[in-house]
């Protein structure tokens, strides 16, 4: 159930990298976790 999720979401890391590549963005970090900003979580 989580496997479709999952494939979808790296889809779209990969489009936007492709994305960002063709804005002239080439030095891309991956795999940065991001803290979230709502600490009431």
């Amino acid at each position: 159930m989580g496997e479709p999720s999952k494939t979808s979401g790296e889809n779209r890391e990969k489009m936007t990298e492709e994305i960002l590549k063709l804005m002239g963005w080439n030095n891309l970090l991956k795999g940065v976790d991001v803290p979230c900003v709502n600490k009431t979580q």
